[in-house]
């Protein structure tokens, strides 16, 4: 499983976390939030980094990961921060991490949405993640899986 050590990348610079962050690379993860690949991973055994916490923490390892851009510490360059939030778009991050949020347990979905509100605030893209989050039915996913009272879809839908 991969795991960024943010702390070595504030400390000997942003090299880590742009290498991490190569489309190839994004690619690959972002791949890995798909059903086929959670349902294997919940075949194995528990013990062996399977199950439903086999599930969880390549979950959270994965949008850790996607998080990277939004570190100033990690990537300081605008021009490579922008490149990277378009390169999330066009991996179509959000339908994956919305697709995750049936393996996790409650108190880890809190990622996700960091994740979702940090990219529909990264400026110039966030139309674009804006209308992914619409095709891929985030709303009725949030209803769903009933992350927010009746009350509260309908603010969600105003914006």
């Amino acid at each position: 499983m991969l795991i960024c050590d943010f702390g070595y990348a504030a400390k000997y610079g942003s090299t880590i976390g742009l290498e991490l962050f190569k489309e190839d690379n994004v690619k690959n993860l972002v791949s890995l939030l798909n059903d086929a690949q959670f349902n294997a991973l919940a075949e194995w055994p528990t013990s062996s980094g399977g199950g439903s916490l086999g599930n969880e923490l390549l979950i959270t390892q994965i949008i850790r990961l996607l998080q990277i851009p939004f570190s100033s510490n990690i990537i300081t360059n605008e021009s490579e921060r922008v490149a990277s939030f378009r390169l999330l778009k066009d991996c179509n991050v959000v339908d994956s991490v919305l697709n995750s949020i049936g393996y996790l347990n409650l108190e880890k979905i809190n990622l996700v949405f960091s994740l979702l509100a940090k990219l529909i605030n990264a400026g110039e893209i966030e139309k674009d993640i804006c209308h992914q989050f619409y095709q891929a039915s985030g709303l009725q996913i949030i209803k769903k899986y009933k992350l927010l009272n009746s009350d509260s879809s309908t603010i969600l839908a105003d914006v």
